[in-house]
């Protein structure tokens, strides 16, 4: 009789915990749904997730693409933006075509922050291809502008 009260209160507590994790999965998806209408909504969105790193592997990811593509759109420094590596090979992996495209931009802008020039231009031509491939002249050509940009600032890689 003893362990009732505290078998309820332990009860009552993972219920907190577990519609905590429920509202930031929501949050997530709302902000997911944002992706290239309103930058600062997904902001405000991913500001209201408390713990980031308690999200599941694919929230988890989602929340690092999401956040990159916050950096990205403000063109804030990507340098924390790491999880945008795993997370492009997941939506290259789960043949989600849109945020794969989004993902080479996203990427290559990442490597442009941390002046791995080589890389930038690797991922955003890999990008440029995947575009044409898939006839999306539109993010070919705000992929074609990124590299233009990413070839006149700093370092300009020329091809043997």
């Amino acid at each position: 009789m003893n362990r009732l009260p505290f078998l309820g209160l332990l009860l009552a507590l993972l219920c907190l915990v577990s519609c905590r994790q429920m509202n930031d999965v929501r949050l997530l998806h709302l902000a997911e749904e944002q992706v290239e209408m309103n930058v600062d909504s997904i902001y405000a969105l991913l500001s209201q997730i408390e713990k980031p790193s308690q999200l599941s592997g694919e929230e988890r990811l989602l929340y690092g693409w999401l956040n990159a593509y916050v950096h990205y759109k403000w063109r804030n420094s990507m340098t924390e933006d790491s999880l945008i590596l795993p997370a492009s090979d997941y939506y290259a992996f789960c043949d989600d075509t849109a945020k794969n495209l989004l993902s080479y931009q996203l990427k290559a802008w990442y490597w442009h922050w941390l002046k791995k020039h080589g890389q930038c231009i690797a991922a955003i031509d890999s990008g440029i291809a995947l575009a044409k491939a898939l006839q999306d002249t539109g993010r070919m050509a705000d992929m074609l502008s990124d590299k233009a940009y990413m070839c006149t600032c700093g370092k300009i890689i020329r091809k043997p």
